[in-house]
């Protein structure tokens, strides 16, 4: 494994190396989870079937800001850098929740993005969160260091305690949902040239991640890329990682309740993963 640090190449990340010919990596992203212990779950499965994975975070992390505020796009772009540097052909991004904005943006922003997984995506930027899980009163991202058009929330203190114990399972939708978006938020898919695996839940209780995929997917079809394709699941929580941990699961009642029926999903969706990334 090597290690890479903000202040030397730009970005923090571990990157899992085992082929020699370079051909794809995968640079993997989570959300408002921060930290980089979920992005590197995601760059093992990786690892353990064979293709090279870079897991990145971008806050919570020793070398990154405490708040998901302002984090700049450029953290990827450096990524995308260093491993062209490197040596690697194919560049890819495999995001889960909030890290979806994040791989859109960058897939703006760099041509050399050549393929993309997005786990409960979101078609718009968001307003950031604090380090205490607040509104931020700014966007998450940034480029050249000017805060991106975001969609604020309409509630303006969030109560995450309560929720979770009114409904016995982490929710947010009382937050995310039946947001006035933006316009100016509205992520520019036309702009994006790689195609894009989606996942989505149809037992979401963060946000409508299946109307977000339908969506981008929409937007994709009128720019003929027909390579990009959307699976939804019923069986399966937002956190859409390849494997999840017992902590994880008791914070979703469809995963205590279908255990089993979740474990064939994420089978089923890490099989789907492998064969598309073989493809493209």
């Amino acid at each position: 494994m090597i290690k890479t640090t903000v202040k030397n190449e730009g970005f923090h990340g571990r990157l899992y190396s085992k082929n020699l010919e370079k051909e794809k990596v995968v640079i993997t992203i989570t959300g408002s989870d921060g930290g980089i212990k979920n992005a590197s779950i995601i760059a093992n499965f990786y690892k353990q079937n064979g293709i090279d994975s870079l897991a990145v975070g971008f806050f919570k992390t020793k070398e990154t800001p405490n708040s998901l505020a302002l984090i700049p796009v450029e953290y990827i772009l450096n990524a995308i850098i260093w491993l062209k540097k490197q040596g690697y052909q194919k560049i890819g991004i495999d995001s889960l929740s909030k890290g979806s904005e994040l791989a859109l943006l960058t897939a703006i922003y760099c041509k050399d993005v050549s393929f993309m997984i997005m786990r409960s995506p979101s078609y718009f930027v968001s307003e950031g969160l604090t380090s205490k899980g607040q509104p931020s009163g700014t966007s998450c991202w940034s480029y050249k260091d000017i805060g991106i058009d975001f969609t604020g929330y309409k509630i303006r203190e969030f109560d995450t305690k309560k929720e979770f114990f009114a409904h016995k399972e982490l929710t947010l939708r009382k937050f995310n949902d039946d947001k006035v978006i933006n316009r100016n938020s509205l992520i520019q898919i036309n702009k994006i040239s790689c195609p894009i695996l989606m996942f989505s839940s149809l037992n979401d209780t963060v946000w409508e991640s299946e109307k977000a995929a339908n969506i981008i997917m929409k937007e994709l079809n009128e720019s003929n890329q027909k390579v990009s394709q959307h699976k939804t699941y019923k069986y399966i929580s937002h956190f859409m990682l390849p494997k999840i941990s017992f902590r994880m699961k008791m914070l979703f009642r469809i995963e205590r309740k279908y255990s089993k029926k979740c474990k064939l999903t994420r089978e089923e969706m890490n099989k789907t993963t492998l064969s598309w990334i073989e493809g493209v």
